[in-house]
């Protein structure tokens, strides 16, 4: 049975060949389409008025536990010994660039680590909560300028091809078209079956028959049916035509007999009555 077939074989019995390939390609098409679609509507919008006002204000109540969460990064960093190893590369690497005031510096911190000076310095600084309102104020403020930007400006940012790689990866991971090929036909179609069912099927067969009834007219001219009964008839025997005739028309025939009958019976017996009266 053809439910019983992987859905692969079953198009190439159709002829269509390397199917996995042309429905990646065809898939890739609808994200291109649809994307164009819908940025065409939304590119000249700043972005607070495409975005939903209720992930605008989840964002924006988000945005001091976001500050408290980098600065904890950044703590934690800072106290780690790779952290701490990173900012004595730093503070060596500067030294180097400053020549003779380098060498200075070096030379009154003699064999004292710098990085031990500096580093619970940072973290003091990052620690303070004047430095948690700062970075608030910050993210705030460029919040504000991201939803003042219009969506072709965040675009232009990121470019178009990034946003398209990315939806295309979104897109093959959820439809899975190397899986989905190897299915069978039945397991393809099961979590749309009752989808078909109860409106594919229902959904096209009016559709069909709107069109249908739509275009008979021209359909029937197109057939020139009405040359062909003709011909048809034209071609029976005045015998033949007479059976065909009378065939179609003896009940409708006895009929008006029988009611011929009744009328007549009905005008005598009134004719009789007047006669009988008068």
């Amino acid at each position: 049975m053809i439910k019983e077939s992987v859905v692969q074989e079953v198009l190439m019995k159709f002829g269509i060949e390397d199917a996995e390939t042309l429905f990646q390609e065809n898939l890739h098409q609808i994200v291109e389409s649809k994307y164009e679609e819908v940025m065409t509507q939304l590119r000249s919008k700043p972005i607070q008025q495409v975005l939903p006002m209720n992930l605008l204000h989840s964002v924006e109540s988000n945005i001091p536990a976001v500050s408290e969460f980098i600065l904890n990064k950044a703590i934690n960093h800072f106290e780690s010994v790779e952290g701490k190893r990173q900012l004595s590369k730093m503070i060596n690497d500067f030294i180097a660039t400053r020549g003779k005031l380098g060498s200075v510096v070096q030379m009154f911190m003699g064999n004292y680590p710098l990085v031990d000076k500096v580093q619970p310095e940072i973290i003091k600084f990052l620690k303070h909560d004047g430095t948690k309102d700062v970075l608030i104020n910050v993210l705030y403020r460029e919040w504000n300028k991201l939803k003042e930007m219009e969506v072709q400006d965040l675009e232009n940012k990121i470019s178009r091809e990034a946003i398209l790689t990315s939806l295309h990866t979104v897109v093959e991971r959820t439809v899975n078209v190397p899986k989905w090929m190897n299915k069978t036909v039945k397991e393809a179609i099961e979590p749309i079956y009752p989808w078909m069912m109860d409106k594919l099927i229902p959904s096209a067969f009016s559709t069909g028959s709107e069109l249908l009834l739509e275009k008979l007219e021209e359909l029937l001219v197109r057939l020139k049916l009405e040359e062909v009964v003709r011909d048809q008839v034209e071609s029976f025997s005045l015998q033949e035509v007479e059976e065909m005739v009378l065939s179609v028309s003896r009940r409708e025939l006895k009929l008006i007999t029988y009611l011929g009958a009744l009328l007549g019976g009905l005008i005598g017996l009134l004719q009789g009555l007047l006669v009988l009266i008068l």
